[in-house]
């Protein structure tokens, strides 16, 4: 026997789905329209980037800032690190073609023109100002921000692409950020983490290195720029928080009344973060392990500690870290 649909049937399922459809793509074009009104909007609005050694407290700072009435801050895009050499690599790709059928298809026309190093920067800015308006939502800010810890690496680049923007170092010292690495990376790619790593002595000689670069090229950076530059030491935040937050809101150009620095200190605080815990109590298995400065003591013996001061003593020193 077979199944058969009458004409009045048929259409009913036809304009069924075309009502769905139409419904579908409306949201969608809906959402669409806010999230371009949004991006065009930031697209004009003052920015600033964090950034620090791996494991020095960017993420803190990101989630304190983000709690201010007038600051969205969001994390990690990985724009410099990711997003543009993935971008390099589909702009060659797609000026190759492009260049082919100029050449071959097109030969007798003008054909179209390739996209050239310029416009990798306008796409990254425009991928700025999109991940931006999606975190943002409906939230009316002053002053929108972007954390990855490694923007230190390319400060010059984001200089390029966002003229203007204000940078925010965090620094820690590198021995703690050596274990408290040592403790995230065992925790997630625990097998893949101690075949590279059997000891921390082996990550605290690398960490030791990179840290130093990151302070260098922060310190370059503020060489161009001063005036758009701010550094600020972790164990401050921890030990001097009121005054420490504050000067970085100073630095932003937003507001840091009493009630706004208490409400950020307190709804991100290292308990509240850690779901309960006060700093200092360990829990090995969560991003937010203990929450306290000094903890390399307990990790580091003498010859680790004589060889991270061999390579990196000189910045040790100048931020006010005991080389004992």
């Amino acid at each position: 026997m077979l199944f058969s649909l009458n004409t009045a049937t048929t259409d009913s399922i036809i304009h069924g789905r075309r009502r769905l459809y139409e419904a579908a793509s409306g949201r969608a074009h809906a959402a669409t329209a806010r999230i371009q009104a949004s991006a065009s909007r930031i697209d004009s609005m003052p920015k600033f980037f964090i950034g620090g050694a791996p494991k020095s407290g960017t993420t803190w700072l990101q989630l304190l800032l983000n709690l201010h009435p007038d600051v969205c801050c969001f994390g990690e895009s990985h724009l410099f690190d990711l997003f543009l050499p993935e971008l390099d690599v589909a702009i060659k790709g797609y000026n190759s073609k492009i260049a082919w059928r100029n050449d071959t298809v097109f030969d007798e026309t003008a054909g179209c023109p390739l996209l050239g190093d310029e416009f990798k920067l306008i796409l990254v800015r425009a991928a700025f100002n999109l991940t931006a308006a999606q975190n943002l939502g409906d939230r009316r800010v002053k002053v929108i921000g972007e954390k990855t810890p490694n923007n230190t690496q390319f400060l010059n680049i984001v200089d390029s692409a966002f003229a203007q923007a204000k940078f925010v170092h965090v620094i820690r010292d590198g021995r703690d950020c050596a274990v408290s690495a040592w403790y995230h990376n065992r925790r997630i790619t625990p097998q893949a983490s101690l075949r590279k790593y059997p000891e921390l002595s082996r990550l605290s000689r690398e960490v030791a290195q990179a840290w130093a670069k990151d302070l260098q090229f922060g310190a370059d950076f503020c060489e161009r720029a001063p005036d758009r530059y701010h550094a600020i030491r972790y164990e401050d935040l921890v030990c001097k928080a009121q005054g420490t937050f504050r000067g970085i809101l100073a630095f932003l150009g937003v507001k840091q009344t009493d009630s706004i620095v208490s409400n950020c200190l307190s709804g991100a605080s290292f308990e509240k973060l850690s779901g309960g815990r006060p700093a200092g109590q360990e829990d090995t298995k969560s991003f937010f392990r203990k929450g306290t400065a000094g903890d390399w003591r307990n990790h580091f013996d003498d010859s680790m500690a004589q060889e991270f001061v061999k390579i990196a003593g000189t910045w040790l020193e100048r931020y006010g870290y005991s080389l004992e």
